[in-house]
């Protein structure tokens, strides 16, 4: 009958849901035959069967977390990647550790390499042109063709770093177990953890409720920050034919296209044109040595007067933090004293208390992060090394890379049928250039369209550029 249900109440719940329908649960080996007796046997046996099952669980959970402790591989498959080695055989125990897979371990940094950087023919590709990528090319997810789900799993699995995690959720309850709980297994490392989480910021940022597919995905240099300065309506892209024959596309207010409304003027000018001269305000104005220096400057000053604050703040979650150690200390020692027992009502105090731990251990982890990375005032020969990275980045760069730097700077670009306003936050401009000190190969800030802190008045507003569009009609 252990065979049946591992669960008394279980077993006897669907063993009387099958004698309702007329099937009867017979054991050759265990024929205790019918009435209250019986009855009685089977449910004596079922709560013996069960206590003997959460035993052996007990053991062989002990013994599967030992040697995760030790570095030993326990599942008994391999992630994509992955292989298994097989390092020594126990009798009847194999040590085994993973190893990356000849050919499905290239694959995994190619994914990420798509997801980051592209193919080199185009801009970065999302999950769905990955899965068309790999398919065109032959490669396979385990012998079969890959679909958007198994590419997600792979840009999600933070394994790849170099890290496997066993022991994170309970399975039968299934809720994540408290992080002192988990045990890290060291495997090969496919990606850098740097990279893992570009990957996971990005994919955050091309979520449809972040960024519209439409956006992420269109090559229109200005999609998305382009506004209507009549309307605030988004500026999108139509064509139209000229007299020889040529066809033009511009940027026209898509309320008056698809709306009927912003009637007053006709509110269009060419898409290569306001292209370039977006390029040439921010290359022109926003990125020289001045102005990369007074924006860093203005930034360090602003930030530092929350310095003290955060600094504050950071002191009071270490409080905190200790306050809770000692509480979940305390309340072990209480239980090993015998002062308490261990109810149910114990067990949610010691999980609300090591919760609460682990929260504030992760708020500190990040408050000590961003005083780690502040900005710091830089000199006037960097400000110009940064500067010219930054217009080398941008001149240079294929108009994928183009649109990902602009979206980093620019917050909106303004058009009306007299002059158009670049506006962005001067915090993009600081960490951007911050990068570009570092390396001419940086990465690019998350996009800011909300805050306008570089173009916050007339002085430091690429001088409010502005510029008629008489000549371009």
């Amino acid at each position: 009958m252990s065979r049946f249900y591992r669960d008394d109440v279980a077993q006897e719940y669907i063993r009387r849901r099958l004698v309702k329908n007329g099937v009867q649960v017979i054991s050759v080996t265990q024929d205790l035959g019918e009435g209250a007796m019986a009855d009685l046997t089977r449910r004596i046996m079922g709560i013996v069967d069960e206590l003997n099952s959460k035993e052996t669980s007990k053991h062989v959970k002990r013994t599967m977390i030992a040697s995760a402790k030790d570095g030993w591989w326990t599942a008994p498959k391999a992630p994509f990647g992955y292989e298994i080695d097989l390092i020594e055989t126990i009798g009847t125990r194999k040590k085994r550790k993973l190893k990356i897979h000849p050919q499905n371990g290239p694959v995994v940094k190619l994914i990420f390499k798509l997801y980051l950087e592209g193919d080199g023919t185009s801009g970065t590709l999302g999950v769905k042109k990955i899965v068309t990528y790999l398919n065109d090319r032959g490669q396979t997810y385990k012998g079969k063709p890959f679909y958007t789900s198994q590419i997600e799993g792979v840009l999600k699995n933070d394994g790849y770093t170099g890290t496997y995690w066993y022991n994170q959720t309970d399975s039968k309850a299934k809720v994540m177990r408290p992080r002192d709980e988990w045990v890290g297994i060291p495997v090969p490392q496919l990606v850098t953890p740097e990279e893992f989480q570009r990957v996971q910021v990005a994919m955050h940022e091309r979520r449809p409720y972040v960024s519209p597919p439409r956006i992420t995905a269109s090559q229109v240099l200005l999609t998305g920050i382009a506004k209507c300065g009549l309307c605030g309506g988004n500026m999108t892209i139509r064509n139209g034919t000229g007299h020889n024959g040529t066809i033009y596309r511009y940027y026209a207010c898509a309320h008056r296209l698809q709306k009927g409304t912003c009637k007053n003027a006709r509110n269009t000018v060419r898409e290569a044109q306001l292209d370039n001269m977006a390029i040439s305000a921010v290359v022109n104005t926003l990125m020289t040595a001045e102005r990369v220096k007074e924006v860093i400057d203005r930034v360090c000053e602003r930030r530092q007067t929350g310095l003290e604050s955060s600094t504050k703040a950071l002191e009071r979650l270490r409080q905190n933090l200790s306050r809770l150690k000692l509480a979940a200390n305390n309340l072990l020692t209480a239980l090993g004293e015998g002062v308490v027992g261990d109810s149910d009502l114990f067990r949610e105090k010691l999980q609300t208390t090591l919760e609460q731990r682990d929260h504030i251990q992760r708020l500190i982890e990040t408050e000590e992060h961003q005083l780690k990375d502040e900005i710091r005032p830089i000199k006037e020969l960097d400000a110009e090394i940064a500067a010219r990275r930054l217009r080398e980045r941008l001149e240079n760069a294929p108009p994928a890379a183009q649109k990902r730097l602009l979206r980093a700077l620019i917050g909106q670009v303004l058009v009306s049928p007299d002059e158009i306003v670049i506006t962005g936050p001067d915090s993009a401009l600081a960490e951007t250039a911050d990068k570009a000190l570092t390396t001419a190969d940086f990465e690019l800030s998350p996009v800011h369209t909300s805050d306008r802190g570089w173009l916050g008045d007339k002085d430091s507003n690429l001088d409010r550029q502005s510029q008629s569009l008489q000549s371009y009609r």
